[in-house]
């Protein structure tokens, strides 16, 4: 948990509540310091060609990269009353949504939306969009104005063309006392994360710091006594190009995700110390047994006293922490069928490891493949429905590596015992 920790928020004030209160959750302490104001673009003119090839029919795809986008996309739309011909045309189109919030903001206005990636980043929509039918179609991006290239670097390697626009600017903000405030305590050494959503965000900062002479002194102090956190690689790597470390960058670009890798960090390293009494209670709940219901966590929660998305937020922050390995079934494998089983160990020269381990990796019969140091150096297990099937194999798989009889040790199962560990992790009163 973030313990009181203070969290600096840099996106625009009106979006900021959101991961405040996610923030609060986890048990720190949020400060919100907007280095970027955004506002639909000053200058229709940018605007009326693009929004006149979408509503003639002229463009086959339309990609929203932002709630940003869509919320200045609207209001560009009805500024110059073409919002029934927008919706009729974007009727005809197809719609991308980079996240499930732009998403449903595009929803809220009456827009259908057809893609969703299932990685919220440039580089997961770019994959996506690939798998199109691209060919000789027209697709429209509705962007910042200070976009970065990339999506149009790769999308240009298709025969597609590509209209990109500005719909929103991001500007520095017109008032910047709290962000030499900020800047300030970033010296001082009394901040200790700060989150950055976008490459604005960051690029505006060190714009500030500059204009005041502090841009290296504020970029040490990110890099020694501040804990830098990106929503995703774009971000990241413009941090890395203004010479900022980035500390902690999550898997799925949301700030949920974001500020869950944050407490993952934060458990990580200070190991089981960080795990509260709620924690143990889940993970001893989750050791003696999963529920076979469609949302099982919510069955977990409702035990506890929690809701189903807390027990998985929590979760996922100890995987991510390293402190959960794995959560799946143990198979009972007599039950379904499999009543032969053996272990098998064999002698094959060093220089011959990774073929004849490639060539037992093929068969689904077998469960584990391991090197050791020993006489016998590959060792896996074999399950199979019958003894006869389980020979089968094993002459099958000597026989495509050329390892003979002298050099397999097969270990049948004779006596079966099943071991189970529960630990008990609740801390004993004495």
């Amino acid at each position: 948990m973030l313990e009181g920790r203070t969290v600096v928020i840099t996106r625009p004030k009106h979006q900021a509540d959101d991961l405040a209160q996610i923030v609060i959750r986890l048990g720190g302490k949020p400060r919100i310091a907007p280095t970027v104001e955004i506002g639909p673009v000053s200058n229709l003119e940018e605007v009326q060609e693009p929004f006149k090839l979408i509503v003639s029919g002229g463009a086959d795809l339309i990609v929203f990269m932002s709630q940003n986008g869509v919320i200045s996309f609207v209001a560009l739309v009805e500024r110059l009353d073409m919002k029934e011909k927008m919706l009729q045309a974007l009727s005809k189109m197809q719609v991308v949504a980079i996240g499930s919030k732009t998403k449903t903001r595009l929803e809220e206005q009456g827009i259908r939306v057809d893609i969703t990636p299932d990685d919220f980043s440039s580089n997961g929509l770019v994959d996506t969009l690939l798998t199109l039918d691209l060919d000789g179609k027209v697709i429209v991006l509705p962007r910042t104005d200070k976009p970065t290239d990339y999506l149009n670097v790769k999308l240009a390697e298709r025969q597609v063309k590509v209209v990109q626009f500005p719909v929103y600017e991001t500007r520095i903000p017109s008032d910047v006392v709290e962000v030499l405030h900020l800047i300030r305590d970033i010296l001082l050494g009394e901040v200790d994360i700060i989150t950055f959503t976008s490459s604005a965000t960051a690029q505006n900062l060190m714009r500030i710091a500059d204009t005041y002479r502090a841009a290296d002194r504020l970029r040490k102090a990110l890099n020694e006594k501040t804990l830098v956190v990106s929503i995703g690689p774009m971000t990241e790597k413009t941090l890395r190009g203004l010479g900022v470390e980035v500390h902690v960058t999550p898997t799925e670009y949301t700030i949920e995700a974001m500020m869950n890798a944050v407490d993952a960090y934060f458990v990580k390293e200070e190991g089981k110390a960080a795990l509260d009494e709620t924690d143990t209670e889940i993970l001893d709940a989750v050791q003696k047994a999963v529920p076979l219901t469609t949302r099982p966590w919510d069955e977990v929660g409702r035990t506890l006293g929690l809701s189903g998305a807390e027990v998985l937020r929590r979760l996922r922050r100890l995987s991510d922490a390293g402190m959960i390995r794995k959560i799946g079934p143990i198979i009972d494998a007599r039950k379904v069928g499999l009543t032969a089983s053996t272990l098998v160990g064999v002698r094959v020269p060093s220089e011959r490891i990774e073929e004849i381990a490639g060539v037992i990796n093929q068969y689904d019969e077998v469960s584990h493949n391991y090197e050791r140091n020993h006489e016998y150096n590959l060792w896996f297990t074999l399950t199979a429905p019958s003894q006869d099937e389980l020979s089968r194999i094993l002459k099958e798989i000597q026989a495509k590596t050329g390892v003979s009889n002298e050099d397999v040790l097969n270990l049948q199962t004779e006596r079966l015992f099943k071991i189970k560990v529960n630990f008990d992790l609740k801390e004993k009163k004495h």
